[in-house]
């Protein structure tokens, strides 16, 4: 693997999940993405990237979002390790956006690896102006802040994100060809006021079957405060590869 490594995409078009009838459901964009990691350091992957997206369907979100990631791993003993993920960006308007904003978003997350089981606690602020508030449109928010989905559009007065989950996993036993459970649990509030938002429980497992199979059953539930509504989503899904 190579101590730098340079990455550049450009995106055209973005199809989210809310499908193509959806109002929202596909965007023409001219979005560059430029992304460099630096494996050079002991036990530290150091990343910086610089994301720039022009978006006609809908001018507020064009956006230019730059900042640095460190991603560590410390060994404490021969199966105990000390991870730890720091982020932090500055988006502001860009291209044909009609707003003037800088705002940030910072990211601290250590946790513990032992064995099978990974554990982590996490801090993190998407930063608002009452107007505007840092955006992620096209980022995994249904991964990162709880399985409801709650906030994929963030609240125009920012959102800070405490959080707690888990990740354990178990190659081949029994008729199995595996086994992995996760979760956690986010705390949501705004910075400035800190009013409490909610609250999001996530569970989730999945088995690997006959080689190709993959079953997997999600559960969320998100309670709401201060007005945000009571959610409760569940899943299934069988996934074959071949």
């Amino acid at each position: 693997m190579p101590l730098l490594e340079a990455r550049y995409d450009y995106v055209g078009g973005v199809q989210r999940p809310s499908g193509s009838d959806a109002v929202d459901g596909t965007y023409d964009t001219d979005a560059h993405l430029f992304h460099l990691d630096y494996r050079g350091l002991s036990e530290i992957k150091a990343s910086a990237y610089a994301y720039f997206f022009a978006i006609d369907d809908n001018p507020s979100l064009s956006t230019r979002t730059l900042g640095p990631r460190i991603l560590g791993e410390r060994r404490l003993a021969p199966d105990l390790a000390f991870t730890y993920e720091i982020e932090a960006a500055r988006q502001t308007d860009w291209a044909n956006n009609p707003n003037n904003f800088s705002l940030g978003y910072y990211l601290l997350q250590p946790g513990l690896v032992r064995g099978r089981l990974q554990t982590w606690v996490g801090y993190e602020v998407l930063e608002g102006s009452g107007v505007q508030a840092v955006q992620t449109p096209f980022g995994n928010l249904h991964r990162l802040q709880g399985f409801a989905n709650v906030f994929a559009v963030t609240p125009a007065r920012e959102i800070i994100d405490r959080q707690i989950g888990f990740d354990w996993k178990q190659p081949r036993t029994l008729s199995l060809d595996s086994i992995r459970l996760w979760g956690g649990a986010h705390s949501f509030a705004t910075v400035e006021t800190t009013t409490e938002l909610g609250r999001d429980l996530d569970l989730a497992v999945s088995l690997g079957l006959l080689r190709s199979y993959t079953a997997t059953a999600k559960l969320a539930r998100f309670d709401g405060d201060n007005g945000r509504f009571d959610t409760t989503k569940f899943w299934l899904m069988l996934e074959a590869n071949f």
